[in-house]
């Protein structure tokens, strides 16, 4: 099958796209058979906010162990993703803190929708995603604070060789770690990613300088490289404020960790 992608997506009302998935559903229980253990729609499709324009997503449980594939492909008028995992792996999947983005991917936890199979693998998906300890969704606001800070070093470097033409992008960058350090802090997933800074200028408690950067940036008032710089460098201010008053513990990402690693690190 060929596909003119020259034209970019094509608008299809939600009613097409469940036309679709219907056929992706036949397709996937002839070609899994008995190892197919369920399907479900997230995203915007499953929630049914899908505009003229979105794409689908899915993701297949299946039978085995260690499976985590992703299959992704443009069928005409727009795109389908597909996630396989078994299930031990859906599992990690759900309790894994280490991913800088997790308030925006982990979201599709939270709008799962079973299509096929067995539903009752996807109970309870949103009390496991937010069950962690307090301290892994510190240690990971600790890591995107260290984000943060190296890209200060790069707006200073910009700013000392005279190179503005790199402030915008840095400024989109330091709003956008900082929006996703927030959602781990508060344990809140953001809708989509187009919708981070405004979800993100919600949440009960965030650092001074940070809403003056986030509307710089949507708005696109980012020519004054001056202006830009000095909201970026209210913006870490105000987020090192913040982290102290929210008692959050930079831990072993400060300091010189090198004097603490056993004789036979790394094993």
């Amino acid at each position: 099958m060929t596909v003119d992608l020259a034209p970019g997506p094509v608008e299809q009302t939600h009613e097409e796209r469940q036309q679709i998935v219907k056929r992706v559903l036949g397709d996937l229980e002839r070609r899994l058979g008995d190892r197919l253990v369920a399907i479900a729609a997230y995203g915007s499709y499953a929630r049914g906010s899908d505009g003229p324009f979105s794409d689908i997503e899915l993701l297949t449980i299946v039978a085995g162990e260690g499976i985590d594939q992703s299959l992704e492909w443009v069928y005409g008028a727009n795109k389908i993703e597909i996630n396989f995992q078994s299930r031990d792996m859906f599992e990690a999947d759900l309790l894994n803190t280490e991913e800088e983005d997790w308030a925006i991917w982990k979201g599709a936890y939270l709008d799962l929708v079973c299509l096929a199979g067995d539903p009752t693998v996807f109970d309870g998906a949103r009390e496991r995603l937010l069950s962690p300890p307090e301290a892994e969704f510190d240690d990971l606001v600790a890591m995107l604070a260290i984000v943060v800070f190296e890209l200060v070093g790069k707006v200073r470097n910009a700013v000392a060789r005279g190179d503005v033409q790199a402030l915008p992008i840095l400024a989109f960058e330091v709003a956008y770690r900082i929006a996703l350090l927030l959602g781990a802090y508060h344990r809140q997933c953001y809708t989509t990613g187009t919708s981070v800074f405004p979800e993100a200028s919600e949440l009960k408690s965030h650092p001074g300088g940070f809403d003056d950067l986030v509307r710089r940036v949507q708005a696109g008032d980012l020519v004054d490289s001056t202006g830009v710089a000095a909201a970026i460098e209210a913006a870490w201010s105000g987020l090192a404020v913040w982290m102290t008053a929210q008692g959050i513990d930079w831990g072993a990402r400060v300091g010189w960790p090198l004097d603490d690693l056993s004789s036979d690190w790394p094993d």
